[in-house]
């Protein structure tokens, strides 16, 4: 894929975030999210993240995220 880059650990996370989305399970997808954030400060993990927190009924954090990608 076109995100994935020469960093294992960024591919690894990738892999597990979509295995998380696509059982909905964001409560372990969001510390994937959050990981790729450090690894990379990709727009689109901002977004991940972001994602997570809404679906996690944490709208305020959520909005911190989406700042966060608008930035980055």
């Amino acid at each position: 894929s076109s995100e994935e880059s020469e960093d294992p650990r960024v591919s690894a996370c990738l892999k597990d975030y979509k295995k998380f989305i696509d059982q909905e399970d964001f409560k372990s997808a969001l510390p994937v999210a959050e990981e790729l954030t450090m690894l990379r400060n990709n727009v689109r993990d901002w977004f991940r993240k972001g994602e997570c927190l809404r679906e996690l009924k944490k709208p305020e954090e959520a909005i911190i995220a989406i700042n966060k990608a608008k930035e980055s």
